[in-house]
Order: structure tokens, then C-alpha cells, then sequence
């Protein structure tokens, strides 16, 4: 499904960039990769944040009485 959807916007790129200006397809680009580095960068910390949370030997685990 992610392939399929790579494609799609790709193609759709593809077609608006003969339409466009070139500074305002620029941003629209720049716009794009933001977002995706955005995303990758906050599913990255969720993810370590999920590992690190499950584990016995964190700190979150901790009991409040050894304080």
C-alpha cells in the first residue's frame, strides 16, 4: 500500500511540474520532504520511547516508595 501511494504522489508530481513555477513547486517539494522527515523522525522516537517504556529496569518502573 505505502508503495502504491509512493507512486501516486510521485506521478502526480511528475505531471505538476511543467505546470507550475518553479518557486512555487520548490516549496511544495521542500513542503513535502519536511513533512516526511517530520513524520519519520516522530515515529523514530515513539518507537524507542515504546522499547525503552516496556523494560522492568526503567526508571518509570521504578516504585515511588524506594525514594
Amino acid at each position: 500500500m505505502i508503495e502504491n501511494l509512493k507512486r501516486t504522489i510521485w506521478a502526480t508530481a511528475v505531471k505538476l511540474r511543467p505546470n507550475m513555477d518553479p518557486a512555487e513547486y520548490k516549496r511544495l517539494v521542500l513542503g513535502s520532504i519536511f513533512g516526511r522527515y517530520v513524520s519519520d523522525t516522530f515515529q523514530a522516537k515513539g518507537t524507542a520511547m515504546t522499547a525503552r517504556l516496556a523494560g522492568p529496569a526503567d526508571e518509570s518502573h521504578r516504585s515511588q516508595s524506594g525514594r
